[in-house]
């Protein structure tokens, strides 16, 4: 996890607003968290249709809802695949690279952290 340097020096955890989020359902193209004790929050962001067709705008908008379970995934997933006797020689290789690359780049994005993918590269 990235961290924020704060006017005292001192530095704090930065993250993202917990998930889950959602599509506002009177406007598809903004996000929300999603609240279980009641209606959504004010919007997390927006996406705009510029260079985009409208279907693209809300499919970005979706893809961006699902980043914190997308997130969540991805760390799961990339802890069982460096847990210790799990054969890490897998069968297939995804277009870009081995399964733990694109995991460790993938987290790395989401939470700002590039140093770990720098040194984990191979």
């Amino acid at each position: 996890m990235s961290t924020e340097p704060q006017s005292d020096g001192s530095d704090v955890e930065a993250a993202h607003t917990p998930g889950p989020w959602k599509q506002c359902p009177t406007d598809p193209f903004s996000i929300e968290q999603e609240r279980r004790d009641g209606p959504c929050s004010p919007h997390l962001a927006s996406v705009r249709q510029r260079e985009w067709t409208t279907y693209q705008a809300i499919a970005n908008a979706r893809l961006i809802a699902a980043a914190p379970e997308l997130l969540d995934a991805c760390e799961i997933m990339l802890s069982i695949w460096i847990r210790p006797g799990y054969p890490r020689k897998h069968p297939f290789i995804i277009d870009g690279g081995c399964p733990e690359k694109l995991l460790r780049t993938a987290i790395d994005k989401a939470t700002g952290d590039t140093s770990e993918a720098e040194e984990q590269a191979y």
